[in-house]
């Protein structure tokens, strides 16, 4: 008997990543973010934690990365592939990790660490095209 389940999301989009702009609830803008799909059961996924954990090794246990900054520095090394982020005066700030590190393990940005989290998890983001219609009536449910 073969049973075959159904796709939650579309590999294709999780690993090309997908936008998020990050509002709060005061309706202030900090920018926007390409981020791939973590999902914890994904080979690619798996393969970025490995190589994370590989590559940071000495960083992570030598403690030169804080306990407060250590879920900014995961989220740069394996989520986050690029963002649209314009700093105080309105230009562009060109993305890198480092950059993006030290913009997002600042203290005020905790919030926009979270939030990109919370969006990268969840399959609903990570649905083709083809589904737009479907992903419209849920986002309608809620």
């Amino acid at each position: 008997m073969a049973v075959t389940f159904p796709k939650r999301f579309d590999e294709e989009e999780a690993k090309k990543g997908v936008w998020f702009d990050v509002y709060d609830e005061f309706d202030q803008y900090y920018g926007s973010y390409l981020c791939r799909h973590q999902n914890k059961h994904s080979a690619v996924y798996k393969m970025l934690v490995e190589r994370y954990q590989r590559v940071h090794r000495k960083e992570l246990s030598g403690g030169q990365i804080s306990n407060e900054a250590l879920d900014a520095h995961f989220l740069v090394h394996t989520i986050l592939m690029d963002w649209k982020l314009k700093d105080d005066k309105g230009k562009d700030i060109p993305f890198s990790p480092a950059k993006a590190f030290e913009v997002l393990s600042q203290e005020d940005a905790a919030y926009v660490v979270e939030f990109l989290f919370s969006c990268s998890k969840n399959v609903s983001h990570y649905r083709n095209a083809d589904d737009a219609e479907a992903v419209q009536e849920e986002v309608a449910k809620n």
